[in-house]
């Protein structure tokens, strides 16, 4: 788990073949996206990008990412932490 800013917290778990990332305010789930491993490796390696739309949405810059939910910003934490998490769920596909 990833702890942001205002009890606010990034989880995540694999959800069939996806991984599924779950934000979390004062332990209730309040978003959730689901992606493909790929398409995070991908949003990692690239220097600055996007990854969602809708009421999640990652932004990376640099080696950091910031998190915004509803078009606020709720935290921010370095990229190879979200890299750490995610390789966790490798599959063989």
């Amino acid at each position: 788990m990833i702890d942001l800013n205002n009890n606010f917290q990034l989880d995540f778990e694999l959800y069939n073949k996806k991984i599924r990332l779950i934000l979390i305010k004062n332990s209730i789930e309040i978003a959730c996206r689901k992606d493909f491993f790929k398409n995070y490796v991908q949003f990692i390696q690239s220097n600055e990008g996007q990854l969602f739309k809708g009421r999640i949405k990652l932004y990376k810059i640099g080696k950091t990412i910031k998190v915004h939910f509803k078009n606020e910003y709720v935290g921010t934490f370095e990229s190879d932490l979200f890299l750490s998490k995610i390789l966790n769920f490798k599959t063989t596909k």
